[in-house]
């Protein structure tokens, strides 16, 4: 999909079947794609008042990207990929930190974990 994307300069919104399911791709700045469903489930509703927004409106629905207030489509994925990455990073010194036997080890894992949290409560 990304290849493809690449190599042909028009935005595309692709639909994917395999096996009686489907999804929705499109390329912009990185994949995002729907779950796979049942094919009359998929819908978009297309709204804009110029190509553009037509465009990322369509983004916007594949990609189930929640805009906000202030924010561009990039700024807006940029905001969600870090806020994923961050989740993950809690979600691993978590781990580490139930594993840890040592106090002062685990402690210093809770002090990462607080800070990440705050950073993203910024983030939102």
């Amino acid at each position: 999909m990304i290849t493809l994307s690449k190599l042909i300069p028009q935005n595309m919104v692709l639909l994917l079947e395999y096996d009686g399911q489907a999804k929705m791709a499109v390329y912009h700045t990185k994949l995002l794609q729907t779950p796979w469903r049942d094919p009359a489930e998929l819908t978009m509703i297309i709204k804009g008042l110029t190509m553009d927004a037509v465009w990322e409106n369509a983004i916007v629905q594949v990609g189930n990207i929640p805009m906000q207030t202030g924010n561009t489509l990039d700024q807006q994925i940029a905001q969600d990929e870090q806020r994923a990455k961050l989740e993950k990073e809690i979600a691993r010194l978590e781990k580490l930190g139930w594993a840890e036997k040592q106090p002062k080890k685990k402690y210093e894992l809770v002090q990462k974990i607080c800070e990440l949290q705050k950073v993203k409560e910024l983030i939102k």
